[in-house]
Formats: structure tokens, C-alpha cells, sequence
């Protein structure tokens, strides 16, 4: 299978395409550094933005602007987001494996990394079209990460998985927030300034 036909997979049937990718049976440690992959890409394709469009950042983001605090940061989160995600769909009733739930964030983080590196390219181009093609990988990372958190937890509709991952992102977002703080890489006297 290339990535071509994996791509078409995803976005044709998320759900099928998820069946598909967790019945080979891809070894643990190959799907976490697959996660991490995707928090270097990710940090690697932010920096390149940055550098291209320099625009101040809100001081709520202003850790992004050192590769290192943004890989730091977005491996936290990305960790306590799936680490979250797996302990709710088990509370929720789901029949998951946390290879599946691993499985189902960093192919998500995957596609987003494509977006955003479109995203960069139409930024030269377009800023309008490349804060539309933003919108359009919100609303694509909610369809595919409900899609496949459905199939995780083989829940029969996705409703339940939606709701999930709501409260998964807020939990762990509210972590990552506590940890920026406590570690220093974002000053609360900044935001009592601001």
C-alpha cells in the first residue's frame, strides 16, 4: 500500500481504512514513534511558518516560537491527549486497545501535517485561501478522529466517540496549560499584563 492509496482509503472510508491499518497489527513501539514523528513534522512545519510569516504570536503561543519548548509542549499534549482519550473510551464501555487509540491519534496528527504544510504553501500564495484550508483541517481532523475513535471503542454510532474526544482535548489541554505554566514556558504575569 503507498501513501496514495492510504490517503484515498482515509478520506473515501475512515472507518474501513481504520480496520484495515489496525488488523496489521503494527508493533507498540512503532506506533508511538510514529505518534512522535508527527510532533517533529509538526514542530519542523510550524517553524517553517513562523519563519515565513512572522506576525507576532498571541502570548498564549508564544512558546511555539522556540522549536524546542513547541516539540516539548505538543509531545505533552499529543501524550496526555491519547493517554486521556484511551482512560474515557474505557470508562465510556469502549473495547479498546490503547495501540488502537495511538494508532487513531498520530494517523489524524499525520493528515494534519499534510494540511498544514498546504497551508504554508498557500500562505505565499493566499493568506485567505490558507486560513480557509485551516478551517476546512478542523473540520477534517473532528470527522476523521470521530471516525476512528468510533472504530477503537466499536462503539455502533458516534455520538458517544464525539463527546469522548470533547472532554479528552479539555482535559488534556488544561493539563498542558497547568504544565506551561508550572514549567516556565509561558509567563502568567504576561497574560495579567496584557
Amino acid at each position: 500500500m503507498n501513501i496514495s492509496t492510504i490517503l484515498q482509503a482515509t478520506f473515501r472510508d475512515p472507518r474501513q481504512a481504520f480496520r484495515q491499518a489496525v488488523a496489521l497489527e503494527l508493533p507498540t513501539s512503532a506506533l508511538w514513534q510514529a505518534l512522535l514523528l508527527t510532533v517533529v513534522v509538526g514542530v519542523i512545519i510550524t517553524t517553517v511558518g513562523l519563519l515565513l510569516d512572522p506576525t507576532e504570536l498571541p502570548l498564549a503561543l508564544a512558546f511555539m516560537a522556540n522549536p524546542l519548548v513547541n516539540a516539548a509542549m505538543q509531545a505533552t499534549f499529543i501524550t496526555l491527549f491519547t493517554l486521556i482519550l484511551h482512560a474515557i473510551l474505557r470508562m465510556a464501555g469502549g473495547a479498546n486497545r490503547l495501540d488502537d487509540v495511538v494508532l487513531a491519534v498520530a494517523w489524524v496528527q499525520a493528515i494534519l501535517c499534510l494540511f498544514s504544510a498546504a497551508q504554508i504553501v498557500l500562505l505565499l500564495v493566499s493568506p485567505l485561501l490558507a486560513a480557509i484550508l485551516g478551517l476546512i483541517s478542523f473540520i477534517v481532523f473532528v470527522w476523521l478522529m470521530v471516525a476512528f475513535v468510533t472504530e477503537a471503542g466499536r462503539f455502533p454510532t458516534s455520538f458517544k466517540p464525539f463527546w469522548i474526544i470533547a472532554v479528552s482535548l479539555t482535559i488534556a489541554g488544561l493539563f498542558a496549560g497547568i504544565l506551561m505554566l508550572l514549567s516556565g514556558a509561558v509567563d502568567p504575569m504576561e497574560f495579567a499584563n496584557a
